[in-house]
């Protein structure tokens, strides 16, 4: 008997190159996020970043930051610099990535938007 399951499986609407370039994008994201994580781990703070990575602090039922401060022994405050640090430092990381993809530094600010354009845009 044959099996047709993947026709129940969404359809994708991108394009072969948009999805190559989303690819890209994931990767590039990825590889500035892994960069971070081992700055995070070379320093002793591995369950810092565990903890905050995926951190959204206006997510409906999310932890507030003073909840996370009590449960790793920080402040209400060092919490709120420590997520705003890792952000800033992720973009610092992922401009560093996207500037190698780039012929020249004017063009990492284009870049940076298309490929938030491409994370953005939804497929199926």
């Amino acid at each position: 008997m044959k099996s047709y399951s993947y026709l129940l499986e969404p359809v994708d609407e991108l394009t072969p190159i948009e999805v190559f370039d989303r690819r890209w994008a994931q990767g590039i994201l990825q590889t500035a996020l892994d960069r971070l994580r081992q700055e995070y781990v070379t320093r002793g703070q591995s369950a810092l970043f565990d903890v905050l990575q995926d951190y959204q602090p206006r997510e409906p039922g999310g932890r507030s930051y003073a909840q996370l401060g009590e449960d790793l022994g920080m402040t209400e405050a060092a919490i709120k610099w420590a997520v705003h640090r890792m952000r800033e430092r992720h973009g610092e990381l992922l401009r560093e990535e996207i500037a190698q993809t780039v012929a020249r530094p004017e063009e990492i600010d284009e870049e940076l938007r298309h490929f938030r354009a491409l994370l953005s845009r939804r497929s199926g």
